[in-house]
């Protein structure tokens, strides 16, 4: 056996393997050649034999964590997670605090999909030890994988200090960085990564993208349009020059720029390791919306249709259905389903569309964010409502509902299929129906706080990656919009601002009345808007919301790429008739936006004095 052990410390498995196979001959009941048998098999990759030899260890006696722990790994090396599992809970309730064996538990917590109960155990095996570099790089993908940027960031960073060589960590920590607002140092990270690897497409094309979430497109554009003219034949910087000209509301320079990477992209080397179908969807998408930002509804919709190449991958189980999707066409024999996608507004504004499809189908079933189903039951009645959470269960549980004689549509797709011009859209106030006796109750609750039209304001909207710091608007700078007379200013601010509230309060005098429990529930939101006179709102759910109530809003629109949903830069709104568009003329610039608004605000207020 000391023979074997020599052999298999030098790492000679082979010979270390025949000499535990004659030690167990001299000594058959062994348990120690038993458990070094099984060892040195797991190292060669013979798990079947190993678990065998393990198990033939613990009927003889070695039941240690440390054996638990290896019989644990070969299971899962032959992909039996379950019995894995139970070794590793056996070794752990011998010893709590085994790092290794909490880490091995947390893979197999994460391969079943348990990702909140591995971190926890990742925890707490970093509890034990802080430095233990498996559990530091896993727990920091999986806060990364959960959004939960800055415990991503600050895991990652230790896991790529004790491991410098990881490429994986180092992109992933300069992302999580990028998206906890740690602009600078997630610049730096990637100019690290470059200075090892100067080819390092993803990272160029990464840190144009961070100035570019962040709302610096010009910076963007600044840093795509150098490595376009750098690299003249790659598709890949042109498209990004492209999208951040778009992001820039330059149209036709966009135009050319997507069409020059477009001829491109067949004979570009990154196209080809990114996929040539994906680069020419993520184009196809961009020269849609930027079609649609100048109003051209028909190329700009078909382009959209590629949106999935351009943002996440739509749900597997979509790809399995044996349904096909449906064309838009009269249907009364068929039963529709209309999946969600993407954010509470979109969803709202997309639900504008529902009445043709019910119109058009036998029965028509629409899945909706679990927020929406109350109001979406109310407002189509005539169609089944599912609620749903954005999980990978509820796409299972839906899809399992189509039959072969079904029809499906993404509910960003209806466009595409029924409003293809401007005048597709039917010109009627409203299409929501909020809980009437919701909408009197806060009406009733508006009236207690005396005379005056009950405006609604919001002025964030967005997070960090998505636009929040040129689609919001300083609250100071609304003031002369809460000042105005002959007004009852009403939060509807959806993100917590009661300590700015009592700030404008303490400095300027002015109370605006808000109710953090009506916008933690969007029933409620919804009641409280169907209440309200008149809303004022940058870019949020709410301007969506109170378009598709009838009540009058005015938007406060930045200058950007989300001009695509308002089809350019007039007043009218498609959508929503309620709804009086208001843009930046220059990106950044509100001065004019809230100038123009406080004098629509204060021209209401006289006409409703003139009437009474």
């Amino acid at each position: 056996m000391g023979r074997g052990l020599a052999l298999l410390r030098q790492g000679a498995c082979t010979e270390a393997i025949e000499s535990f196979v004659e030690a167990r001959k001299i000594a058959p009941d062994d348990p120690r050649i038993d458990y070094f048998l099984g060892e040195t098999y797991r190292i060669s990759g013979e798990h079947a034999r190993a678990v065998a030899c393990f198990e033939q260890a613990q009927a003889r006696g070695i039941d240690a964590p440390e054996l638990l722990l290896r019989r644990g790994l070969a299971h899962s090396a032959l992909g039996d997670d379950g019995a894995a599992e139970r070794c590793y809970r056996a070794a752990l309730a011998q010893r709590p605090a085994y790092p290794e064996v909490l880490a091995n538990l947390a893979n197999v917590l994460e391969r079943r999909g348990l990702r909140d109960e591995a971190i926890r155990v990742y925890e707490r095996a970093l509890a034990q030890d802080p430095s233990f570099l498996p559990a530091l790089t896993n727990v920091g993908l999986l806060y990364f994988k959960a959004g939960r940027w800055e415990e991503a960031a600050s895991s990652l960073e230790q896991a790529a200090h004790g491991n410098p060589a990881d490429g994986v960590v180092a992109e992933k920590l300069a992302i999580a960085l990028g998206e906890a607002g740690r602009i600078d140092e997630a610049i730096a990270r990637y100019e690290a990564i470059l200075h090892s690897d100067e080819n390092n497409v993803v990272a160029k094309l990464n840190v144009g993208n961070l100035l570019f979430n962040v709302g610096r497109p010009a910076a963007a554009l600044v840093h795509f349009a150098a490595l376009a003219d750098r690299f003249p034949n790659s598709a890949v910087f042109e498209l990004h020059r492209g999208i951040a000209l778009y992001a820039l509301v330059r149209p036709t320079a966009a135009e050319l720029s997507l069409r020059r990477a477009r001829e491109l992209a067949p004979d570009c080397t990154a196209t080809r390791k990114i996929g040539l179908d994906r680069v020419l969807g993520r184009i196809s998408f961009y020269a849609g919306v930027n079609r649609l930002l100048s109003g051209d509804l028909a190329a700009g919709w078909q382009g959209y249709e590629h949106r999935w190449a351009a943002k996440e991958p739509r749900p597997r189980e979509i790809d399995a259905l044996q349904a096909p999707a449906w064309d838009g066409k009269h249907a009364p024999e068929r039963r529709v389903l209309i999946f969600r996608e993407q954010g509470l507004g979109d969803e709202i504004m997309f639900a504008s569309i529902f009445d043709d499809v019910i119109a058009r189908s036998g029965q028509c079933v629409i899945q909706c964010s679990h927020r929406l189903g109350r109001i979406f039951a109310r407002s189509f009645p005539r169609a089944e409502i599912c609620p749903a959470q954005e999980t990978h269960d509820e796409w299972v549980r839906l899809s399992r509902r189509v039959s072969r004689d079904d029809r499906y549509v993404f509910a960003g797709s209806l466009p595409n299929l029924l409003r293809r011009s401007h005048a597709a859209f039917p010109r009627r106030r409203a299409y929501l129906s909020p809980d009437p006796h919701g909408t009197e109750s806060w009406r009733a609750r508006l009236a207690e706080l005396g005379d005056g039209l009950r405006v609604g304001f919001s002025w964030q909207g967005g997070t960090l990656t998505n636009g929040s710091r040129y689609r919001s608007i300083p609250l100071d700078d609304l003031l002369p919009l809460f000042t105005s007379d002959g007004i009852v200013p009403i939060s509807v601010q959806y993100t917590e601002c009661t300590a700015e509230l009592a700030r404008v309060e303490s400095e300027h005098g002015v109370t605006i009345h808000h109710w953090p429990e009506a916008m933690r529930d969007f029933d409620q939101t919804i009641d409280l808007v169907a209440a309200l006179d008149l809303v004022i709102s940058v870019q949020t759910t709410v301007v969506h919301a109170a378009g598709a109530l009838g009540v009058d809003t005015l938007a406060l629109l930045p200058r950007s790429e989300t001009s695509w949903k308002w089809f350019g830069h007039g007043d009218e709104c498609a959508w929503y008739p309620s709804v009086t568009l208001m843009h930046q003329r220059e990106r950044g610039d509100w001065q004019p936006v809230i100038e123009r608004a406080t004098r629509k605000l204060r021209a209401r207020v006289a006409a409703v004095r003139d009437r009474r």
